[in-house]
């Protein structure tokens, strides 16, 4: 299984989404996504 800390990572560093999105150029949108997922799917292992 594929896990995403970013919204463990932002606690400990203590930032915000802004924060986030200023850094990577990515949207605010995506890093909501990432931060709420558990989990990424699209990934099927045969």
């Amino acid at each position: 299984m594929i896990r995403c800390h970013l919204a463990r990572m932002m606690v400990e560093r203590k930032m915000r989404i802004a924060d986030v999105a200023r850094a990577t150029g990515l949207s605010r949108a995506t890093i909501t996504l990432l931060s709420k997922k558990r989990r990424q799917s699209g990934f099927v292992r045969s």
